[in-house]
């Protein structure tokens, strides 16, 4: 054996026992000796990779590459870091590069099938899943994944038959995942076990605390779902060194957005009470809510995302003043409206609208398709059938995320308000100008609960957590009214029911825009839940 390799092989001993930096000196000694040796240059990278140092971790792996391009495991270590960069389409094609070299890479084969899955392309994703489990029967990691894709395609009980045989062998590999089947089938108070046992198992999991998070807030429990939301790290990178505001009075306080436009609309509320304790505010959030929020705000400094931020003494994330304010049911601060559409606003629309007859019934039947959620909110424009049979002549869309065929609008009988909804603020003129707005669970659900008008939401079988389980109205939008599906994926009868409850509302019956009051305490599991396999 030559001392090159000698030194190599020692190199990645040392690397797989856990002693990364005498395999990182022995990697340097060998580039030292032969620059751009591209096994040490690749093994730098994965080392670049498990530090957290994506970019660099990209930059040696490509090196190597350039050197060595059959180099398999190279391409499928690139795969994962361009996978965390957001680079996804870049990341499956580096992954089937791998494949090209080495057909027999299980990893690759699995990373593929997950990457494949979040691209919504699962047919192609099962194939690569299932040769990924077909290479190495017994990798937990593999049928885990292979339990995901099943989930993500709505089959309970295949996914729940996968994980459970995992389990058996090894619990920690598929706990979380666990959690999440059993969510989506219903099971909270299940699934809640299963992401506590995540949180034991992987005390770094991030992920295993959220999803517990939110299972605490979706079974109505918000203290300790706040409490817990508290204890997960920044997600921006850029303002950690900015201290997390606690609540106390400061002089300059920064909000900015983490979740999403609906997240940010929903939690503005709380911006009197911020008022309170911060003699100045400064609010970052998508450029779409820019204007709509200066117009509201006008003592507020509201900056887009891709804007500088000034020196502030602290800041918060939007989402976390639920916690700073330890909101509880009884506490939401639910003073509807606290958001208002301006008249110049308004005004545009009532000329436009004049083709569309009174009541007027607005249309959202689509999210932001990158929304990780979005195949389970979303529907199809032709499957609003029974609810525009109802409306021809009285339906309006707000439809905005995707291309849509204008003659299909015309054939539905909808007016389409799409091309002057540059904003927000365009958006909430012409919800103030309709008498009820329909719409999936996205931002315009939000807008129109916060502007204070009718608006009916539907909802999924496993919904996110601010729905909670089985009531009709919701405690964050009194005018708002929830319409849920009684089986995953099932929207047949929810918009059946709607269409009836509807066609009373166009009759002249307003009693139906207001949702029936919660008057129990909170469900614990969904009252439809659905039976597993033992």
């Amino acid at each position: 054996m030559n001392p090159l390799q000698q030194t190599l092989d020692t190199a990645l001993a040392k690397h797989q026992s856990g002693d990364i930096a005498a395999a990182a000196q022995l990697y340097r000694a060998i580039l030292a000796e032969t620059p751009e040796q591209p096994d040490a240059l690749h093994m730098l990278g994965v080392i670049a990779q498990q530090k957290g140092n994506a970019p660099l971790a990209l930059q040696l792996m490509e090196a190597a590459l350039a050197k060595k391009p059959d180099l398999a495991l190279a391409w499928h270590n690139r795969s994962l870091v361009l996978r965390v960069l957001g680079r996804n389409e870049d990341a499956l094609r580096s992954a089937k590069n791998a494949l090209d070299v080495d057909p027999a890479l299980g990893d690759a084969w699995d990373v593929a099938g997950a990457l494949l899955r979040e691209a919504g392309r699962y047919d192609e994703s099962a194939v690569h899943h299932t040769r990924a489990v077909g290479l190495q029967p017994k990798n937990a990691r593999y049928r885990s994944n292979y339990a995901v894709l099943l989930l993500a395609q709505g089959n309970l009980a295949d996914a729940y038959k996968t994980a459970r045989a995992v389990e058996a062998s090894d619990p920690q590999a598929v706990a979380f995942v666990l959690g999440n089947i059993l969510r989506g089938a219903g099971h909270t108070e299940r699934a809640l076990r299963y992401y506590q046992k995540a949180g034991e198992f992987h005390a770094d999991s991030n992920e295993a605390r959220l999803n517990e998070a939110m299972t605490w807030l979706l079974l109505g429990d918000m203290e300790r779902g706040w409490a817990l939301w508290k204890l997960l790290p920044d997600e921006k990178e850029c303002f950690r060194h900015i201290p997390r505001w606690q609540g106390e009075k400061v002089k300059h306080l920064l909000l900015h957005e983490d979740q999403g436009i609906g997240d940010a609309l929903q939690c503005i509320r709380y911006l009197p009470l911020v008022r309170a304790r911060a003699g100045k505010i400064t609010l970052q959030l998508n450029g779409y809510l820019r204007c709509l929020m200066a117009e509201n705000f006008p003592d507020v400094t509201v900056l887009t995302l891709d804007d500088p931020v000034p020196e502030v003494d602290a800041r918060a994330q939007l989402m976390n003043l639920s916690s700073i304010f330890e909101t509880t049911l009884a506490t939401i601060p639910a003073a509807i409206p606290y958001l208002h559409a301006a008249e110049k606003e308004r005004t545009p629309w009532r000329e436009r609208l004049k083709s569309v007859a009174a009541p007027r019934v607005g249309f959202v039947w689509a999210g932001n398709p990158g929304h990780r959620n979005n195949r389970n909110r979303s529907l199809a424009l032709e499957q609003l059938d029974p609810l525009l049979k109802a409306t021809q002549g009285h339906a309006v869309s707000l439809q905005k995320w995707q291309q849509k065929d204008e003659a299909a609008l015309k054939v539905a009988g909808l007016y389409d308000a799409d091309p002057w909804l540059d904003d927000f603020t365009a958006t909430a003129g012409l919800i103030m100008e309709l008498d009820l707005v329909i719409t999936v669970d996205t931002a315009v659900a939000h807008l129109a609960g916060a502007l204070g008008k009718p608006v009916w939401v539907l909802i999924p079988f496993d919904p996110d957590w601010r729905w909670m389980l089985g009531r009709e109205d919701s405690p964050w939008y009194p005018t708002m009214r929830l319409f849920r599906q009684t089986a995953p994926r099932n929207w047949t009868d929810v918009l059946k029911r709607m269409a009836e409850e509807l066609q009373k509302f166009l009759a002249g019956d307003r009693t139906v825009l207001q949702p029936a009051r919660w008057t129990g305490g909170p469900l614990r599991e969904n009252p439809l839940e659905i039976k597993l396999p033992d």
